[in-house]
């Protein structure tokens, strides 16, 4: 079995605060994703009901000008 010296359990620690680290950047990174996620999910409704609100301006003067043509 290797022996625990201080010098190894240094390094040992040091790499485990790197890992510890990289995770940390990960989740941060993986929150950044999911919060855009979350507001493309919001544009897309708001979109989808500008878009329906259009259709019904657009269907009631085609209606309009069909009654006065």
């Amino acid at each position: 079995m290797t022996q625990a010296t201080p010098e190894r359990l240094d390094r040992i620690e040091a790499m485990l605060e790197r890992l510890v680290n990289v995770q940390s950047n990960h989740q941060e990174t993986l929150d950044r994703l999911v919060e855009a996620q979350l507001a493309g999910d919001v544009l897309r409704g708001q979109i989808a009901q500008q878009t329906m609100q259009l259709k019904r301006a657009v269907d009631y003067l085609m209606s309009k000008d069909g009654e006065s043509g």
